[in-house]
């Protein structure tokens, strides 16, 4: 009776030390989860000098460890010293990127799509005189430099801002949705470079960007 009587006491310690640690080690998953997937989740609540909102950013990216914003901004960019270039990207630890560039430079719009167009599996979008085009994994922006309604000189190249944003590694998003969350993106950065480049006048954005359809 005495041994029956330990076997089951040991039985019972077996269980509960069993149940002990499997409670540990889902402590430790569900700690590894709410520690190791917050990676976007902890980037300012506007990335790469206030250009984007970090839920933009969110819904392109999937969740990492860790999450690396970077911005630059070249006042003095190329030969053309009105021209600038500002860059924004974040890099997560699982090798996911995303980056954009705006450039200011004298090109227009029918110039900038025609590559656009050619490409058959492109959709694109307008708002206002703002033109935006997309394909899988990169997206494009193009604003005039000039208010809308003025003419901004009588050269045959329109002073434009243009932003291109890309992907690199596994995203969140995907197909269609992924082309418009680029779009998104790219016109957050289209904004904030008209702010603080070299574009003359105010403009007024949309607060909606370009809804994409396809051709």
């Amino acid at each position: 009776m005495m041994k029956r009587v330990s076997r089951l006491s040991r039985k019972k310690k077996l269980i509960a030390r069993s149940g002990m640690a499997l409670a540990a080690c889902a402590g430790l998953y569900f700690g590894a989860l709410a520690v190791f997937t917050k990676g976007i989740d902890r980037l300012p609540d506007r990335p790469c000098e206030g250009a984007v909102e970090r839920e933009t950013i969110a819904d392109i990216l999937p969740a990492a460890r860790t999450a690396e914003e970077r911005s630059r901004l070249d006042d003095d960019h190329g030969i053309d010293s009105r021209e600038f270039l500002f860059h924004c990207s974040v890099l997560t630890s699982d090798g996911s990127l995303l980056s954009g560039d705006a450039e200011s430079g004298d090109r227009s719009v029918e110039d900038w799509s025609s590559g656009w167009v050619e490409s058959p599996d492109s959709s694109s979008g307008v708002t206002g005189d703002i033109t935006a085009f997309a394909t899988d994994g990169a997206a494009a922006i193009y604003v005039s430099c000039a208010p809308p309604g003025r003419s901004e000189s009588k050269s045959p190249k329109s002073r434009a801002l243009i932003v291109e944003a890309s992907t690199l590694g596994e995203t969140k998003a995907q197909g269609a949705d992924l082309q418009q969350d680029l779009v998104d993106f790219a016109y957050e950065l289209a904004e904030h470079a008209y702010k603080v480049g070299e574009c003359p006048g105010p403009r007024k954005f949309p607060d909606q960007s370009p809804r994409l359809h396809s051709p």
